[in-house]
């Protein structure tokens, strides 16, 4: 899986570039892996921030958004702001 930092596309390095240029050019399905559980080091806002800055690149390919780790947090757990996010991720795909 490339790995994706979670600011804008102008301040990201070559590797990040690479990464970028490369999921933009797949002809595949894209799944994007949400940690809802927060293990990862990331927030469920963090990880829908960079969602939202990098869902351009899944435009007209099938999408699924899998929601990890629900045996650590299950998503009837997880707060009501976060669960709007995660909502407002599905929207439009």
């Amino acid at each position: 899986m490339p790995w994706i930092l979670d600011r804008p596309f102008e301040d990201c390095n070559i590797i990040e570039m690479c990464s970028i240029t490369a999921l933009a050019h797949l002809r595949a399905a894209m799944l994007f892996i949400l940690d809802v559980s927060g293990c990862c080091g990331y927030s469920i806002a963090q990880q829908a921030t960079l969602f939202h800055i990098i869902k351009s690149l899944f435009m007209n390919k099938p999408l699924i958004i899998v929601c990890n780790k629900t045996d650590l947090q299950p998503l009837e757990g997880i707060s009501k702001e976060d669960m709007k996010l995660v909502n407002e991720m599905k929207r439009g795909f």
